[in-house]
């Protein structure tokens, strides 16, 4: 069952200590949050972005051509946006500082930090990918057939899932884990499970959508509802609010949603203190 209506906002993204939120209609930009290095400061007058992806840096995919533009911090190469690159469909940011990017061709490339184990490297003959997913020091493709193949190193934890996890319609990820939702609207996680990050509850279905955090997942339902386990913020919810769009990205254990019109309301340890935009 998907929502009956959408929100003011497309997309939330959050990044170390801020969040950028991309509004439906004309693809502006809004951030709020603390931004040392700039990250929260999106250029003048951009609009026609599909969406961003942010830690310390922020990248967004710009409409029409699905050129990339990024901002913020520069300190592992993230603003170096490789050239020619566009057609770009889907982006994602590291906590570690590193881009990746789908074509629309399902070629992935990746910039910025590159880690010891070449967790910017896609490898060889990677099958045609739809998203991404960027952990520590790992990242994720999702094939167009609904597969996932990861790639770097999960400090002694699962880069990759089992062999037979197939038709996966999301990826996200957090430091050390992964999470995958499947086209039967259940969860599947792996990785380190020090924080609960693997516990998806019991009897969870029904899901439209995930966000991993450093430590922790959401899952955001048909109903409009927020399920969160291991180190992630649960929404604090009036009776009756349903949300649009979610991120639990920002410090570990804060989750920002969008609920059905105009407002962001973020949880947890961020946000307290800086109000989100209204749109």
């Amino acid at each position: 069952m998907m929502l009956a209506a959408a929100g003011c906002w497309s997309q939330i993204e959050c990044g170390g200590n801020y969040c950028c939120a991309v509004r439906r209609g004309d693809g502006s930009v809004a951030c709020w949050g603390l931004s040392r290095f700039g990250g929260a400061t999106p250029p003048p007058g951009l609009t026609g972005v599909q969406m961003v992806a942010s830690w310390i840096a922020t990248c967004a995919v710009l409409s029409p051509g699905g050129t990339v533009t990024c901002w913020g911090d520069n300190t592992f190469g993230q603003l170096a946006v490789p050239s020619g690159l566009a057609g770009v469909t889907y982006i994602d940011a590291s906590m570690h500082n590193t881009m990746c990017a789908v074509q629309g061709s399902g070629m992935v490339t990746c910039w910025g930090y590159n880690g010891d184990y070449g967790n910017a490297i896609p490898p060889p003959r990677l099958p045609p990918a739809k998203a991404v997913a960027l952990g520590g020091e790992f990242s994720c493709a999702l094939s167009v057939a609904g597969t996932v193949t990861c790639w770097g190193y999960n400090y002694g934890d699962p880069v990759s899932p089992s062999n037979d996890l197939t038709n996966v319609t999301a990826i996200s990820a957090g430091e050390y884990h992964a999470c995958a939702l499947k086209a039967d609207t259940t969860v599947v996680c792996w990785g380190n499970n020090g924080l609960g990050q693997l516990d998806v509850p019991a009897g969870l279905t029904g899901v439209d959508a995930i966000g991993a955090g450093p430590y922790g997942t959401c899952a955001l339902t048909g109903s409009g509802s927020v399920v969160c386990w291991g180190q992630a913020a649960q929404p604090d919810l009036a009776p009756g609010q349903q949300v649009d769009q979610l991120n639990t990205n920002a410090n570990g254990i804060t989750t920002c949603v969008a609920l059905l019109g105009s407002t962001i309301k973020c949880s947890g340890r961020f946000g307290n203190g800086n109000p989100p935009p209204t749109c």
